[in-house]
């Protein structure tokens, strides 16, 4: 449902992968929700994980620091 109300093509792409090992009817269910949605090249992330890791990225944890001065 979030795939679909989100406009969510990489979303909607997870979720097809797993289609395959749910009841039949259930995934046939599924994709009607999905029907046309689709992946598009360069899309950001979409999932909350990733937006975490991004907050991460952007207090600069990883990059080089200048030598503290010693006194």
């Amino acid at each position: 449902d979030r795939a679909a109300r989100d406009g969510d093509g990489q979303r909607a792409w997870v979720i097809r992968d797993v289609l395959a090992k749910l009841d039949p009817e259930h995934a046939r269910s599924i994709r009607r929700t999905l029907g046309g949605l689709r992946r598009q090249t360069g899309a950001r992330s979409t999932s909350e994980a990733a937006a975490i890791a991004a907050r991460f990225a952007d207090l600069g944890l990883g990059r080089s620091m200048p030598e503290p001065p010693l006194t």
